[in-house]
């Protein structure tokens, strides 16, 4: 029996998407634009998502950054730099990263669960005066 599974392998280029298919895993740079993605998704390399909705999970192992987009589950992300611009988290936040000090930057964005740093090093949360985090940080320090 076989599953489904859709795998762009990109190196070097920007892959522009506007479907994306279940049990999905993107490689490279990635751009997601007016998409809902139904399904847990997992980038390597750097994600970028504009009026996206992703119904599960997300992981990306790299670099992020999203923007009038919404988060209906947990965000993980294994890497140093996260910046959420107008976005929607229902879930928890999730950064990873044991050489660098991790950093989220959220502007004008809700965060309903944890931001949950793990490393070695405390996290920075830099958020502006319109973001919420509602249940708060851990193994990190938030600036305005």
């Amino acid at each position: 029996m076989q599953r489904k599974k859709w795998v762009v392998p990109v190196v070097g280029m920007c892959v522009f998407l506007s479907q994306a298919k279940s049990e999905q895993v993107m490689y490279g740079n990635i751009q997601l634009e007016d998409t809902i993605v139904n399904k847990d998704i997992k980038v390597l390399g750097r994600g970028s998502a504009d009026r996206t909705r992703f119904e599960k999970d997300v992981t990306v192992y790299g670099i992020l950054n999203a923007s009038d987009s919404q988060f209906m589950g947990d965000l993980r992300v294994n890497g140093s730099d996260v910046e959420l611009v107008s976005d929607q988290v229902a879930g928890d936040v999730h950064i990873s990263n044991y050489i660098r000090t991790p950093k989220l930057k959220l502007k004008d964005t809700v965060i309903q669960g944890k931001v949950i740093f793990h490393g070695l090093k405390q996290g920075k949360v830099i958020l502006d005066k319109a973001s919420k985090i509602i249940k708060g940080v851990e193994n990190g320090v938030c600036y305005d």
